[in-house]
């Protein structure tokens, strides 16, 4: 009996010596440590679907300029196959968007203020970089709510084109805002689990006629014959930090663009790609939590009208109004004045 207590001792501390030296502590304590990094925040087993059966080093936590950081990497030593993600968590009334949301990004929905879109070239095969983006209100006040940010890098074969990779970091990043809202005494109102993200593409045109988000209603038959618009590019009627629609000519060139901006993406509004800078219709509304002052632009891609196009100055304020009072209302917000 004894002899069998000591050969069992010795093959336990054998394969304790191989776990050791193999490399599978250090694998542990990693996985470990994951659970308990940034005071706990961090979506401990988000990040491990995002990236299965990898070790995982992290980092982060609170920096004293407030900001809340908190980052997961894979342990891979080649450059190219090493994959990342980070969340950044700022007050809205203080932080910088890290997208500015145009363009492709889609709105994450199912009840979160948020946007998703690819880090890289739209028009790649493969997508290993994604970013998402979420308003979160901590109160009524305008202005009181957080801006949440995760940025990821998926490892060697990962594709945000890949619809479960975009669900797994937007589930990353909710469910970390979620628990650093409870952490920090943020009373908020966050949106159910996100199950399913749109690809970031280009949005394709569509007859005026047919528009059935951020451009509906817009313009009536006779104003978009005036205007020579024949197609519209729009999001869906979703509650998002960015809201655009753009009208378009008969062969696709870009004729008017019509944002809602809020909070954060309101205040660092970047310069669109246009030559008419002045006179730019614009309207704002005070908004409740993080939504905080919106702003809505409406502006014609070029100063010169297009052959057979009425200007309207009058009617371009007219509609960028009922964009504004559509897109505020569905925010909470008041209505928009110049």
């Amino acid at each position: 009996m004894r002899r069998t207590a000591l050969w069992t001792a010795a093959v336990v501390t054998v394969a304790g010596g191989y776990f050791w030296l193999s490399g599978g502590y250090d694998a542990w304590r990693h996985d470990r440590a994951l659970d308990t990094v940034c005071e706990g925040d961090l979506a401990a087993e988000q990040v491990r679907a995002l990236f299965p059966d990898v070790e995982l080093r992290s980092h982060g936590g609170d920096d004293k300029d407030g900001d809340w950081y908190c980052e997961a990497a894979t342990a891979d030593v080649e450059r190219d196959g090493r994959g990342r993600v980070s969340v950044e968590i700022d007050r809205a009334d203080g932080s910088e968007p890290r997208s500015d949301g145009d363009g492709g990004a889609v709105p994450l929905g199912h009840g979160w203020t948020g946007l998703f879109d690819f880090g890289g070239d739209r028009d790649s095969t493969v997508v290993r970089t994604g970013v998402a983006s979420v308003l979160v209100d901590c109160g009524k006040g305008s202005g009181d709510g957080l801006l949440a940010t995760a940025r990821a890098r998926l490892a060697r074969g990962g594709d945000f084109r890949d619809s479960a990779a975009r669900v797994r970091l937007a589930a990353v990043l909710t469910e970390t805002v979620t628990a650093y809202a409870e952490r920090t005494g943020c009373d908020a109102r966050t949106g159910s689990p996100v199950k399913d993200v749109a690809v970031p593409v280009d949005r394709l045109a569509e007859p005026v006629a047919r528009a059935s988000g951020t451009c509906a209603d817009l313009v009536d038959p006779a104003t978009a014959r005036a205007w020579d618009v024949r197609t519209v590019a729009e999001h869906p009627r979703t509650p998002a930090p960015v809201e655009t629609c753009r009208l378009d000519g008969p062969d696709g060139t870009p004729l008017y663009h019509f944002t809602a901006l809020y909070g954060p993406f309101a205040r660092y509004e970047k310069p669109q790609s246009r030559t008419d800078t002045d006179g730019t219709p614009r309207l704002t509304a005070v908004c409740p939590g993080a939504g905080a002052t919106a702003l809505y632009t409406a502006f014609p891609y070029s100063a010169a009208p297009r052959e057979g196009a009425t200007p309207d100055p009058a009617g371009l304020r007219a509609a960028l109004k009922r964009f504004a009072d559509r897109s505020a209302a569905a925010h909470g917000c008041s209505a928009p004045v110049r």
